[in-house]
């Protein structure tokens, strides 16, 4: 009863997601910004990344509840921020703290269920996050399609509030009393070696901030946001060839190989991401893989919508149901992918091999609409990429589970939840980069429409359409197209790239080796010795159960 809850805040987080992709054309016609259209975005997967591994930290040395409901409450200011924006950078703002806060419920929600779950159960149960994800997916378009077109797209956020608050006054209820001295008390220390004592005292204040890595993460967040500045404002706000955007170019390899050299001289019970689990064949291209694959899924899905709203005229709400194929397929993909790892096939990599080739000739098929494909085409393309996509969904994240000793496994689930949102910021804002700059080329070029490519970013992406004299449309939509395609190849491109990371891991089963043991496996629930877990799946610590 408790983890469904638990996925329904997921599910409420994961539609967050994908219920902005109907709403995005309106919202550049309110702040007349399409030069941020990449923003809208990548604000949120930006802070989502950045923070997933400093939540996971904070889950390792604080109650687990009280953290999770912290989590929530920035979720919803998040929200609340970016229904009341009056401008777009202010609704910019409202993303970030609004991807802070998802960060710590999708690692959360990981955290608890890992303790509540065996790993012979898991691969079926983890397809069932991606289930909840698909069907997030599924009601974040339609529902932000109906309200776009309905109330106005700010009741994409206004809706979040009062669902936020029913769930947390219903785990409260469950849970009882969930912030009392009773979680507090399970703030003790659980790393690896040492004495029973050592791992059981309670952390003083400074060496729990120690233990956050503060330097590390700073240096890493410093890194990744001069990537993903340089990625929006390149070929937008300034030139490439701009000092601003050459020095962001140069701070971010300096500023990521400081923090993998203080990663390195940093103890790893203290590190944000110790490097002998970066370093691991499997677990380096498990994150390669998903953060391609994920960035290509995201890339195709964000412009989608727009294909269907500026192309083919259709509405917020027939945008966000012309996009039901690809999430639909992508649910099926990852349910038949983790039923057939648990009970027949055992092995995660055949999946991910599989899925990068479907997922390739997916986006590349998708690559190629023009504006009067058929409905065949269409609908078969997108289910294609999306079973691809479902199929090598969780693999990575099972992987982690698999090869990794006991302590680093969180840390690895945290480091491939990682690469997935890394993945999406860095892939739309590629992405987005591209298609400003080839929309703004082949308008300037059009005879007759006096646009400068300063004037262009300002506009709205259905809001040009409509302003261009009628005998000019044709050539505007053929701009339009080619625009849009650009930004489905670097889709395509990185689907066809996330190959390498698939051929790349073990081959590792599930299954247990011969008497019983798992050769290289650290399960949660196996360490020196098996946890007894009661009916439910729940670790029995002593003669009490629990998740606190």
């Amino acid at each position: 009863m408790k983890w469904v809850r638990k996925r329904k805040m997921v599910l409420k987080e994961d539609e967050d997601k994908t219920i902005i992709g109907p709403a995005i054309p309106p919202i550049t016609n309110t702040f007349r910004s399409l030069s941020h259209i990449g923003w809208y975005s990548s604000a949120y997967t930006l802070t989502l990344c950045t923070f997933q591994l400093l939540w996971g930290r904070l889950y390792t040395h604080h109650a687990p509840f009280p953290t999770f409901f912290t989590s929530i409450f920035l979720f919803e200011l998040g929200s609340l921020i970016c229904a009341i924006s009056p401008t777009s950078a202010v609704f910019i703002l409202g993303r970030a703290i609004a991807g802070i806060g998802s960060a710590g419920i999708s690692n959360g929600s990981i955290v608890l269920v890992v303790r509540s779950v065996p790993l012979e159960r898991r691969p079926v149960f983890q397809s069932f996050f991606g289930v909840v994800y698909g069907v997030a997916s599924v009601v974040g378009p339609v529902v932000g399609g109906v309200l776009t077109e309905t109330v106005g797209w700010r009741w994409c956020f206004w809706i979040n509030l009062p669902c936020g608050g029913v769930v947390l006054v219903v785990l409260v209820l469950v849970l009882g009393r969930p912030f009392s001295l009773r979680g507090k008390k399970r703030m003790i220390k659980k790393e690896r070696g040492g004495t029973g004592r050592e791992r059981g005292r309670r952390i003083g204040v400074t060496e729990q901030v120690k233990s956050l890595d503060p330097l590390g993460t700073a240096l890493f967040m410093a890194s990744i946001v001069c990537l993903l500045l340089a990625l929006q404002w390149g070929g937008t706000a300034y030139q490439w060839s701009s000092w601003r955007i050459i020095l962001l170019l140069v701070l971010f390899p300096i500023l990521l190989l400081l923090f993998l050299l203080l990663q390195h001289l940093t103890p790893s019970t203290h590190a944000l991401l110790p490097l002998h689990i970066l370093t691991h064949r499997t677990i380096a291209s498990s994150l390669f893989y998903t953060t391609t694959s994920q960035a290509s899924m995201l890339i195709i899905t964000y412009y989608i919508p727009l294909y269907f709203q500026v192309l083919r005229s259709y509405t917020p709400l027939s945008s966000g149901l012309a996009t039901i194929p690809s999430i639909l397929s992508l649910v099926l993909g990852t349910i038949l992918a983790g039923a057939l790892v648990q009970k027949l096939v055992f092995y995660p990599a055949p999946f991910m091999y599989l899925s990068s080739i479907l997922t390739s000739i997916g986006a590349g098929l998708i690559s190629t609409w023009g504006v009067e494909e058929g409905r065949a085409g269409w609908i078969g393309y997108q289910v294609l990429f999306g079973f691809g996509v479902g199929c090598g969904m969780q693999q990575p994240s099972l992987l982690s589970q698999i090869v990794l000793e006991r302590g680093d496994v969180p840390r690895g689930i945290g480091l491939m939840f990682f690469g997935q949102n890394f993945g999406g910021a860095v892939g739309v804002g590629v992405a987005q980069g591209l298609f400003a700059d080839t929309l703004a080329e082949q308008i300037s070029t059009i005879s007759g429409l006096h646009l400068d490519k300063e004037q262009v970013g300002e506009m709205g992406a259905t809001e040009l359409k409509r302003l261009v004299p009628k005998e000019l449309l044709g050539a505007v939509l053929e701009g339009y197209g080619k625009a849009i395609r650009n930004a489905f190849y670097v889709g395509v491109g990185l689907a066809g790239v996330s190959a390498v990371g698939a051929v790349g891991v073990e081959w590792r089963s599930i299954r247990r080796e011969p008497g019983g043991a798992r050769k290289g496996v650290a399960a949660e629930e196996r360490g020196t010795g098996e946890v007894k877990v009661d009916k439910r799946g729940q670790e029995i610590k002593g003669d009490k159960t629990s998740l606190v």
